[in-house]
């Protein structure tokens, strides 16, 4: 069974592909700055913004990500899937900067399902910047970290 996992920015983000399943998808709240509701995300700005730090936008764009998959991974169950196990899913995710993020697409697929066991596709839209809180810093770490595992 194929689940599509749409990532909306906001509460004016109208994006819903024409192809939709209405029973087997979900829609996950990532971003939202002047909202009675506040989705995870609103912790993490709050903390830098604290410190008056901004993240990179293919930073966000991470997060978002890692954010959506932990979510789609806790919300549909594995004993929904055809053999209780394997899970399809088609992740609508909008991000700042499209071009670097279908260069990474292929493998992010492959990683995606060779560590959850699932099968994951991702459908990229572009989304506008938010950060509108003076200009955009990096936020650096005195490390010499090259990766990370979300």
């Amino acid at each position: 069974m194929k689940w599509d996992i749409i990532c909306k920015i906001n509460e004016k983000d109208n994006y819903l592909p024409e192809y939709i399943d209405k029973e087997h998808f979900i829609e996950i709240p990532l971003i939202e700055n002047n909202s009675s509701y506040k989705p995870v995300w609103y912790t993490i700005f709050k903390i830098f913004r604290k410190k008056n730090l901004y993240l990179q936008d293919k930073i966000v764009d991470l997060i978002n990500l890692s954010l959506a998959v932990y979510t789609a991974d806790k919300l549909i169950l594995r004993e929904k899937a055809f053999d209780t196990w394997s899970r399809y899913f088609i992740l609508h995710l909008p991000v700042i900067n499209v071009p670097l993020w279908i260069s990474l697409k292929e493998n992010l697929e492959t990683m995606l399902s060779f560590l959850s066991g699932d099968k994951w596709k991702i459908k990229l839209r572009e989304r506008k910047n938010l950060n509108v809180k003076g200009e955009q810093r990096e936020f650096a770490l005195e490390s010499d970290i090259t990766k990370v595992c979300m």
